[in-house]
């Protein structure tokens, strides 16, 4: 089983005032239902509020056939809403509306084995608010023997000026198994140099973990054990970034889930292996990035 955790919302995307649209979203919520679409079940850990946009999204994952048993309701709070402005690049620029109650908690953990795969990751992984309990999750999956994917997902580098968000960051880097990142993230923890470089202070922090890094047009590469490989990425006619990192994320670990018992060794041992992960994750994102969803096509094809 695949277990995602961390903050579902509603996206109002609005690309001008006559183009508006409402799709469930957050960074876990749109690499679950790209999984669940590509074939792999998965559960989605998470806290909505009990109230009628929170239903709607219980709904849609339910319809797209993604675990829904371990969210958390509550009645004394409100589903999040992010407005996602599209700018002429496609990128979102967002504003948060959340009403956490004062409270908070996600449902008994699933008995995690080592065959699971669990997938956690961006701001909401370093909320001081919730960290606690995501801590025992984390290390209850590793200690387990589940393979630990990790995605920062940070885009401004101010959110490191706090020292304890810096190092649950940190905390975060050294739990993984894999950690995969954006040039854009990797650029607001280790600042402007080359993505060689950025890698190699990644590979300090946590020498055991696969590291890979997406960029976008110029498709993505992955360091391990000091071999590092390249993919392009195909040529497409851009509707919409959102959900793109996620739509890679769900793609590799597709690739891996489908390779079963001998992914993890092949991980470390096979540099093939490696790239077709790595073209696996860019053909997911590529799928996303072609639609106005924020998840692969229902109708996408892969393996």
């Amino acid at each position: 089983m695949v277990y995602t955790l961390g903050e579902s919302l509603l996206d109002i995307i609005i690309e001008d005032l006559n183009k508006v649209a409402a799709k469930p979203g957050g960074s876990m919520l749109n690499a679950t239902v790209s999984l669940c679409r590509a074939g792999i079940p998965a559960a989605l850990i998470t806290e909505l509020g009990d109230d009628e946009t929170g239903n709607l999204i219980v709904d849609f994952l339910q319809k797209s056939h993604a675990s829904v048993n371990l969210i958390t309701r509550y009645k004394a709070g409100r589903t999040v809403l992010a407005i996602a402005t599209l700018d002429a690049d496609k990128k979102p620029h967002y504003t948060f509306l959340k009403s956490y109650p004062g409270q908070r908690m996600l449902a008994p953990q699933p008995g995690f084995t080592r065959s699971d795969i669990l997938l956690f990751g961006s701001l909401y992984s370093l909320d001081p608010d919730i960290r606690p309990v995501l801590k025992t999750y984390v290390k209850a999956a590793k200690d387990s023997g589940a393979l630990i994917v990790y995605d920062p997902n940070i885009r401004h580098p101010e959110t490191l000026d706090n020292p304890v968000l810096k190092e649950a960051l940190m905390e975060n880097f050294r739990m993984a198994d894999i950690i995969k990142g954006s040039d854009e993230d990797y650029g607001a923890v280790f600042g402007k140099q080359d993505a060689e470089k950025q890698l190699e202070s990644l590979h300090q922090i946590n020498p055991e973990a696969l590291i890979i890094m997406t960029a976008g047009k110029d498709g993505a590469m992955a360091l391990y054990d000091g071999h590092l490989s390249r993919i392009s990425a195909p040529a497409i006619k851009v509707v919409s970034t959102i959900g793109a990192g996620d739509g890679f994320n769900a793609g590799m670990i597709a690739f891996i889930a489908k390779a079963g018992k001998q992914a993890r060794e092949r991980i470390k041992s096979d540099i093939l292996f490696r790239e077709s992960l790595l073209r696996t994750g860019i053909e997911f994102a590529s799928s996303v990035c072609e639609s106005e969803e924020n998840y692969i096509s229902e109708t996408f094809e892969w393996g």
